[in-house]
């Protein structure tokens, strides 16, 4: 029974365990990886980490949704600890519900993770997982639903939050309010 439960909240991926209802959370480290310009300005800005201690994934913020601030090439003074005042200052609330009706909220940003190669037969990771997770960046994550209690969750200045819907849950949708 136990590896059942540990199964359904991909605990094998390096999350924690169940944060509400049929949501599960991890906490990754995420650092610079590169800038990207199409034109004269930064357009777009990645952030590698490593989950289940050896899947390497990203998360992408497109400077031309999340910002009014342009920044020249070599300008991006952002470390991932600096990067959420940045985002308390220049972003807006970022909301998204995901699963059977769980409301995020952050300060920062909510966004799908990203990988360079989809998984292979045998990873652990697999296309479902990918799609059904979620990577916030900010100060907080508030999670709540009508039939669980609201859950705060304080964010560390070096480290990011991974949100997944647990396996087995039939629940993989999400809207979002820009």
């Amino acid at each position: 029974m136990v590896s059942i439960v540990k199964w359904c909240n991909k605990e094998d991926l390096g999350f924690e365990g169940r944060i509400q209802g049929d949501l599960t959370l991890a906490e990754v480290e995420p650092r610079l990886s590169k800038t990207l310009c199409y034109k004269d300005y930064i357009d777009e800005v990645i952030y590698d980490f490593t989950a289940g201690e050896k899947f390497k994934m990203c998360i992408r913020l497109d400077l031309r949704i999340h910002s009014k601030e342009k920044f020249k090439p070599g300008d991006w003074p952002h470390e991932l600890k600096n990067l959420t005042d940045y985002m308390n200052y220049h972003f807006q609330l970022r909301r998204r519900i995901i699963g059977n009706r769980h409301e995020l909220n952050t300060d920062g940003v909510i966004t799908r993770v990203s990988v360079d190669k989809f998984p292979s037969e045998g990873d652990a990771w697999s296309s479902i997982d990918l799609s059904s997770t979620f990577a916030i960046l900010g100060s907080e994550l508030v999670i709540s639903h009508p039939e669980h209690p609201t859950v705060k969750r304080q964010i560390p200045a070096d480290k990011a939050l991974l949100v997944s819907i647990q396996r087995g849950s039939n629940q993989i949708y999400d809207t979002m309010d820009d």
